[in-house]
Formats: structure tokens, sequence, C-alpha cells
């Protein structure tokens, strides 16, 4: 590969090192990864970036998935070294890298906890907003998505934004919807409350809209056309010519 010839010419270059674990990694080619991964470890922490330490976690995950139970307690604990160093460079992504190693063990909840803590301690944090926003979606916690939602729009405010911020306003739009549709159960019939919420259905279909024309792929927005429909049918609003249309 480009990397890994790259790696030849320059050896202790830490941005080709990790191309070449990260690549040699998804091939299973393990001696590939072990020499290259052996040669970024002599290379001083302070000249790592964001690139090896998310390649180098990702690559040991990697080695989880085909390994002896009897090995993976000890891979498990090199993440968890590598994570810990991560973090001193102050970026989501090692908050990140930790929750999705306790959600490959099925531990959600240290996962929602960990992601809770990097939105504490660092500003931008769009893309742990966006994966904390989906395991909370999953839970039914909607008014905790909506505020993760926000904060995760506010993060991507930068010139190449880490998230997508359609999908942000899409997982807001989903969560205000099943408010609604939550309320409507418990209202009898109550003028103001759930589909006769007027004011709340307009917001959540305002976010649908928005996430369409961010861009959101197709089988989003298949999804989105169809919770339009039912809120408007619901509702008694009129469908208007800018609504949602999948073809």
């Amino acid at each position: 590969s480009v990397a890994a010839n790259g790696a030849k010419l320059y050896k202790y270059n830490v941005d080709l090192l990790s191309d070449v674990i990260r690549f040699a990694s998804k091939s299973q080619e393990w001696s590939v990864c072990a020499s290259a991964f052996e040669r970024l470890e002599s290379i001083p922490r302070s000249r790592w970036n964001w690139r090896a330490y998310t390649f180098v976690i990702d690559y040991l995950q990697d080695r989880v998935e085909i390994a002896d139970p009897s090995e993976c307690i000890h891979l498990e604990r090199m993440m968890q070294k590598y994570i810990a160093s991560y973090k001193k460079l102050h970026d989501e992504r090692a908050w990140v890298a930790e929750a999705e190693l306790y959600l490959s063990k099925g531990q959600k909840g240290k996962a929602i906890t960990v992601l809770k803590d990097c939105v504490e301690k660092i500003r931008v944090v769009s893309q742990a907003c966006a994966k904390l926003s989906d395991i909370l979606l999953e839970e039914g916690n909607y008014n905790e998505v909506i505020e993760y939602a926000s904060i995760g729009i506010r993060s991507t405010a930068q010139e190449q934004p880490s998230a997508n911020i359609g999908y942000l306003v899409y997982v807001s739009a989903l969560a205000k919807d099943a408010m609604i549709h939550e309320d409507e159960m418990k209202s009898n019939g109550e003028a103001g409350r759930g589909y006769r919420d007027m004011e709340r259905v307009k917001d959540a279909l305002s976010d649908y809209e928005l996430a369409v024309n961010l861009t959101m792929s197709m089988p989003f927005i298949l999804n989105i056309d169809q919770r339009v429909k039912i809120l408007r049918a619901k509702s008694g609003m009129k469908p208007m010519n800018r609504d949602v249309d999948p073809k």
C-alpha cells in the first residue's frame, strides 16, 4: 500500500505507521500490524496524535474479535492504557473509544457514563453526543436525547465538523416525535396534549424537514417520510408541498 511504502522511507512517521496499522488490521495482516505497532511504540507519546491512538485502539479491538478468550483481558487492558493516554490530548474520540469498548462487552450503562463525562470535560463533543444520543434513544430517555443532540449540533459549528449535523437533527426529531406519541397515550383526548399540541408537532416536523435538507441518506429519508405522515395525519395538519419526498 501507499502507507506501507511511505513507512519504509519515513520509518518513524506517526501518520504513516498509524495508517499501516489501520489497513493491515482490516485485512488481518497481523505480522505487518505487529511490525508497524512495534515501531510506533518506540516513538515518544508526545509525538502521537489522534490517528495513532485511534488506529492502535481499533487494531487491538480487531485482535479481540479473533483472539482466544484467555487473551481478551490482556488486550482490553492494553486498550484502556492507550485510552488513558489518549485522553491527555483532550480529544473527544478518546472517550468515544472507551464507550465503544464498553458497548462491545454489553456494558451500556458504563458507556453512557463515559460519554456524559466527556461532555462535562470537553468543549467540542459532536461525535460523543451523536453516540450518546443514539444510546439514550434506544433507552427511551427522550429529554436527554434532545439535550445532547443540541450540544452536539452546537459542537458542529466548525469549519470541518467531525459528526453529521443532519443526523443529530434527525435524532432530536425522533425524540420529540416519540414524546408527542407518548404524551398522546396519557392524554385521554385532552386538548393541547399529544397530537393536539400543535407547537410540539410543528417543532418535530421542522426538525425532520431540516434533517432532510441537510442531505440525509435514503434510509433515513424514507423513515422521516413515514414519521411526518403519521404526525400530520394524527394532528390534522395538512401536508405541505415541501414535505419529505423520498423520490
